[in-house]
């Protein structure tokens, strides 16, 4: 049950997706699912997912439909993570549930990444460090040059714009992005900068109704997908979509108004 009134969320127009008839919702219930193009995913020939934590639910759903790779990053978890969480509350009695947990945790990460899915334990934006990886260096050390139909998922807390001059560089080769855009009132320049010149259109956004707003109402935190394939310009975009789910069930999801 929601337990706030309804708020309204103010945002610049070049925000404002375009309809498509095949969006389809990937990944586990409210927090961790996002919309998508149905296209790109049936297209796809390589999953990038840029920033896991401990969900990677969006991953599995993607890669079980499409029967696609999954490349993970993500520098704040790993095996030994997990593990180490499970065997923390294993020792105490009263953190049962808790270790039942983490351990299945444990083994729904070994399950899933084996094989053709592969987690590197690094964070995404800069070169300098030996924990941290550029999207320029991923491409080049990591993605086959044959791979041309590339969908990433991006929600890295931030970061995501030390990513977005190489989504440029390499946006020939992307056929669809999901993005987490964080402290959007700051960056909206930057973002909307963006979405001029990356070559993709705006196929849904979702607002991440647990976030605050800035003055003006701008949410802080925005869920954008972008997609290669051709959208319609429409002035009856339903948003939420009727496949949304809030991130949070205890807020109302809020209604999004374009200037």
């Amino acid at each position: 049950m929601s337990i706030t009134k309804k708020r309204i969320a103010f945002l610049p127009s070049q925000f404002k997706p375009e309809s498509v008839d095949s969006l389809v919702r990937l990944g586990r219930d409210y927090d961790g699912g996002y919309l998508v193009d149905e296209r790109c995913l049936v297209n796809a020939d390589l999953l990038l997912g840029l920033g896991i934590n401990d969900d990677w639910s969006f991953e599995e759903d993607f890669s079980t439909r499409s029967n696609i790779p999954v490349l993970a990053f993500d520098g704040s978890i790993g095996a030994h993570v997990f593990r180490k969480k499970a065997l923390r509350r294993f020792i105490n009695v009263r953190k049962f549930l808790s270790f039942v947990h983490w351990f299945k945790k444990y083994i729904a990460y070994k399950n899933f990444f084996s094989k053709k899915n592969k987690h590197y334990p690094l964070f995404l934006g800069i070169d300098n460090n030996k924990n941290y990886i550029s999207l320029d260096t991923l491409f080049k050390s990591y993605v086959d040059a044959g791979k041309n139909n590339i969908f990433i998922k991006i929600d890295i807390e931030g970061s995501e714009y030390r990513l977005l001059e190489d989504i440029l560089k390499y946006s020939d080769r992307i056929n669809g992005l999901v993005i987490e855009f964080h402290d959007v009132d700051l960056n909206i320049d930057n973002i909307k900068s963006f979405i001029q010149s990356v070559g993709l259109n705006i196929c849904h956004i979702h607002i991440n109704n647990t976030c605050v707003f800035s003055s003006k109402n701008i949410p802080l935190v925005i869920e954008v997908t972008f997609t290669k394939y051709d959208t319609n310009p429409s002035d009856t975009v339903q948003l939420p979509h009727v496949l949304d789910m809030p991130n949070s069930s205890q807020y109302m999801e809020p209604e999004i108004k374009f200037f």
